[in-house]
């Protein structure tokens, strides 16, 4: 299955300590709010959607307290989806987003069939690690977006 492939890709990686928990800290929040570049009005927005979920799971790895990994899994019969993975540029491609993977996904079992992500086409560091774990392409999407006069 897609989940036993990435998830032992995963789990074949270097190791670093992951925390993991069932909802989001707000250092945890911070860090995804500052790799998306969403106000600090947005902020119960956004932790509205980081709680809609039957079940989540959230996953970081820190330095000094600061989590320079984070990400999110959320659960439902049968699927599973991996959502706000950010790695801090300056620690990118050490092998922390792939510990933070592993993380979320070591509780997964045969109950959970199928594993999906969203990716922008343009995050070619995010493809390359999520191509290394198992993921392939299925489609693409676009976001839609008002349209300002002028």
């Amino acid at each position: 299955s897609s989940v036993a492939t990435a998830s032992r890709a995963a789990r074949s990686t270097p190791r670093h300590d992951v925390d993991v928990a069932a909802a989001p800290d707000e250092a945890w929040v911070h860090a995804y709010l500052g790799s998306r570049g969403v106000s600090a009005r947005q902020l119960d927005t956004v932790r509205g959607l980081l709680g809609s979920a039957p079940r989540q799971v959230f996953a970081s790895v820190r330095e000094d307290g600061r989590p320079v990994a984070v990400g999110r899994l959320a659960l439902s019969p049968g699927w599973a989806g991996l959502f706000g993975l950010w790695t801090d540029p300056s620690v990118r491609r050490c092998g922390m987003g792939t510990a933070v993977v592993a993380a979320l996904l070591d509780g997964l079992d045969r109950h959970t069939p199928a594993l999906y992500l969203q990716v922008q086409v343009d995050n070619l560091p995010a493809i390359e690690m999520y191509r290394t774990l198992g993921f392939v392409d299925h489609h693409r999407y676009t976001y839609l977006a008002d349209v300002l006069p002028g």
